[in-house]
């Protein structure tokens, strides 16, 4: 697979939003949130990439992830999947029926970003404390420290 986004172009056509280079070694793909497991999929099953890591951040439009992931064995580019979930409707399917590696950064999200993670098989309390408010996200754009 020596051109992973043309072949991701290919596949999923209807399904690219945006293709965005950054540079050589990291080129960036928005698809639709309802894409991102078939074309998460393609990746790992088809283009042999390894998932590194998800990170999400609030924005003006809406709670966007990034899933980063790595052509270790071939180019060495990072291509990054682009989702986002809007605010009043925070929810995605999770990534954990392709590997297990998602679970973590999906709880850390859920947590912190209020994203909810469907299908996700433990989607509990994993870095603030028991007794914190529920519905209140610390990295959410209207956090308010007290």
């Amino acid at each position: 697979m020596k051109d992973i986004v043309g072949h991701l172009k290919k596949e999923f056509k209807s399904q690219i939003i945006e293709v965005y280079t950054h540079n050589a070694k990291r080129i960036y793909v928005k698809i639709p949130r309802e894409a991102l497991v078939k074309v998460a999929e393609f990746l790992y099953k088809k283009a042999r990439c390894r998932f590194a890591i998800a990170s999400g951040m609030d924005t003006r439009d809406g709670l966007e992830i990034i899933y980063h992931f790595s052509d270790d064995a071939g180019s060495g580019v990072m291509i990054n999947l682009k989702i986002s979930v809007p605010h009043k409707d925070p929810q995605v399917e999770s990534l954990t029926c392709l590997f297990k590696g998602a679970e973590w950064i999906e709880r850390e999200m859920h947590e912190l970003l209020g994203i909810k993670f469907k299908n996700h098989p433990n989607l509990v309390t994993l870095l603030l404390p028991e007794d914190w408010p529920k519905g209140v996200y610390p990295l959410r754009r209207n956090y308010k420290n007290e």
